[in-house]
């Protein structure tokens, strides 16, 4: 469905609708178009000029707009020159925004008039990084006439009928239609990752004519889709941008703030570990291979964060999972969650256990959660101990009393709810976040992502599900999974009697009531 602002946008680039300019203004532009250059010397100045700047565009970046690029920024603004259809795979902190806010007023500089169509699956990333970008791009441009030109609005530049750059979103095909002119149109799309088919359909349509191009750019998070179809394809100028290309990186220095570190590759290879999907995109911007025995893909994680309209339902009671750990080097996690909603989970390294009860104790002051289910096996036994000792002497307080508040030790070892399908209640939990993130669930940050993008399953010899190991993932990826344990936590389902077991077949049937969402776990 195509937004109001959209709508706004559509109608004043199709009416030409701008202060102080008239329609006398446009037929004596349009008129002039027309006439061959060599009889109009105003024509002909504004032929070479357009000529000009699309042949030399990192003269023209660095000239007009003050910007020296770096060698992969350049590599892919003359590859755009050069070629109609340009897809670039990029780690994170590559200044990709950037380098779409230096093309938009390239690309409109040398098509005059023409469109610049900026577009994403996340409405937010436009308005809140793309269109900032572009408004610093040309507040600090050396030529002011480029700054001033036209009218640069919140998510709009118009410079002319027929002539500027704004941004549609890809709920729908329908949107990339109507926007074509004798110039051809530039579609950017950022978090290109995210593109499906049918809006990659319309947007080939829409560049149909000579002069368009199509630059697709962004994070590889999945090996599917029109993105991942660009990188297989010959028609694509086809380029990768891994971290270790920074700039940054390659001096050891900060030459270009906010550019992928050396200190920052190193922390995400403690955090996610190398050779994890979320490494392999987010760090070498490389597509992940999408193992068959990956229990959530990096792609369906990474759409969970902060995933838009996800609501924070406060008709429903918190819940909290507890990972423990002590002073090694995994961490003490508590995982606030309520229906859909994950809030940031509370993080510690190297503290002793009853640093880790006071910690779970300011946040059920804070959460007033229903349950609190910690993991109890070696050290969470003895939070759960004194966790309830607190509860018994806090019963004067409403949300610590019995009918309020439960506290439950959960041992991951023990028989499923469902003993014919999981292995332990491990396996039973893991299969509950899985169904959580399919049902909408949002996740508060990348790192809970990539660490469940990073977890595998296989069937055992009878055919029950089983999670790799703790202590075995710990030495593929070089640390323990506690955020996303932390999670399963708060989404397994209650225990069941024993003689329940083999006849729950709905999650629905045992969970807390109003903590998770309508739907059946197990029969997917």
């Amino acid at each position: 469905m195509t937004t109001t602002a959209e709508l706004e946008s559509r109608e004043r680039f199709e009416n030409g609708i701008v202060p102080d300019w008239t329609a006398e203004d446009e037929f004596a532009l349009r008129e002039r178009i027309k006439k061959p250059v060599e009889s109009d010397p105003i024509s002909k100045a504004i032929a070479d000029y357009t000529r000009w700047t699309f042949e030399n565009p990192i003269e023209w970046v660095r000239m007009v707009l003050g910007v020296e690029l770096w060698d992969m920024q350049a590599e892919i603004l003359l590859a755009l020159r050069d070629h109609d259809k340009v897809a670039a795979r990029s780690s994170n902190a590559t200044g990709k925004s950037f380098l779409s806010a230096v093309v938009v007023p390239w690309y409109l500089s040398a098509t005059m008039p023409g469109y610049a169509i900026i577009t994403s699956a996340s409405w937010a990333s436009l308005s809140k990084t793309f269109w900032p970008t572009l408004h610093k791009v040309l507040a600090r441009a050396l030529c002011r006439e480029i700054a001033d030109a036209g009218e640069l609005k919140q998510m709009e530049w118009f410079l002319g009928p027929m002539w500027g750059a704004f941004s549609v979103s890809t709920n729908s095909p329908e949107n990339f239609g109507g926007f074509r002119t004798e110039h051809g149109v530039l579609v950017i799309v950022d978090e290109a990752s995210s593109l499906d088919t049918k809006i990659m359909e319309a947007i080939d349509g829409l560049c149909a004519a000579q002069g368009s191009k199509i630059f697709l750019i962004g994070n590889p998070l999945r090996p599917s889709g029109p993105f991942y179809q660009a990188f297989k394809s010959r028609i694509w100028k086809r380029l990768h941008i891994s971290a270790f290309d920074s700039p940054n990186v390659k001096t050891g220095q900060n030459i270009i703030p906010g550019l992928a570190s050396r200190k920052w590759i190193e922390e995400r290879k403690v955090e996610w570990g190398e050779g994890t999907p979320a490494y392999e995109a987010r760090v070498l911007g490389n597509f992940p291979e999408q193992a068959e025995d990956s229990l959530i893909s990096l792609y369906a994680a990474e759409e969970a964060v902060d995933r838009p309209g996800a609501v924070n339902d406060e008709a429903l009671r918190w819940i909290l999972g507890v990972d423990v750990a002590r002073l090694g080097n995994d961490r003490s996690v508590i995982q606030p969650l309520r229906g859909l909603w994950a809030d940031p989970p509370i993080v510690h390294r190297k503290q002793d256990t009853m640093r880790t009860v006071h910690d779970v104790v300011e946040a059920i002051d804070h959460y007033l959660p229903a349950i609190v289910r910690i993991d109890d096996v070696g050290l969470g036994g003895g939070v759960v101990d004194r966790l309830q000792e607190i509860q018994a002497e806090r019963q004067n307080e409403a949300h610590w009393q019995y009918h309020s508040l439960r506290i439950v030790g959960e041992n991951v070892g023990n028989v499923s709810n469902i003993p014919n399908k999981f292995i332990n209640r491990r396996a039973e939990g893991w299969w509950s976040v899985r169904m959580w993130i399919e049902a909408g669930g949002r996740l508060p940050n990348v790192d809970l992502a990539a660490e469940l993008a990073s977890i595998r399953y296989w069937p055992t010899s009878n055919g029950k599900m089983q999670i790799e190991p703790k202590d075995r993932m710990k030495v593929r990826v070089g640390h323990s999974p506690d955020l996303g344990d932390a999670l399963m936590l708060g989404t397994i389902p209650d225990r069941v009697a024993d003689t329940e077991r083999l006849v729950v077949v709905d999650a629905h049937d045992y969970a807390p009531a109003g903590s998770l969402p309508d739907m059946d776990f197990y029969n997917q």
